[in-house]
């Protein structure tokens, strides 16, 4: 069984490995492309991808009360799931803003970094 102490190291020997940092950097966002087919995907911090878990990310903060992207979330999956949103700079800019919102780091750490 893992404690939570563990769990702390675990979290920052993984963010070390792919962010150099030992803090998780909650409003990152890269451009990579491990799409589906290597198509270029958006990834938020560590854990969150376009093509992935961003519908349910997106979601779950504007659930929560998370400001940032109200107006996104009824589209779900279907916003995230668009090439042409991948190197939009309006989108990636309100993906940091929500990154760095308290809230979005709380949903971050419950759905993708356990």
């Amino acid at each position: 069984m893992l404690t939570e102490r563990d769990i702390k190291r675990i979290k920052n020997i993984l963010c070390i490995a792919e962010q150099g940092t030992q803090t998780i950097p909650y409003g990152k966002v890269e451009i990579m492309t491990v799409g589906p087919g290597g198509v270029p995907q958006s990834n938020l911090s560590i854990g969150v991808t376009q093509y992935g878990n961003g519908g349910r990310v997106v979601n779950e903060y504007v659930r929560r009360g998370g400001k940032y992207l109200r107006e996104k979330a009824p589209f779900g999956n279907t916003f995230l799931a668009s090439s042409a949103l991948t190197h939009n700079n309006t989108v990636k800019r309100v993906w940091q803003l929500a990154g760095s919102d308290v809230i979005m780091g709380n949903v971050q750490g419950d759905l993708c970094v356990r």
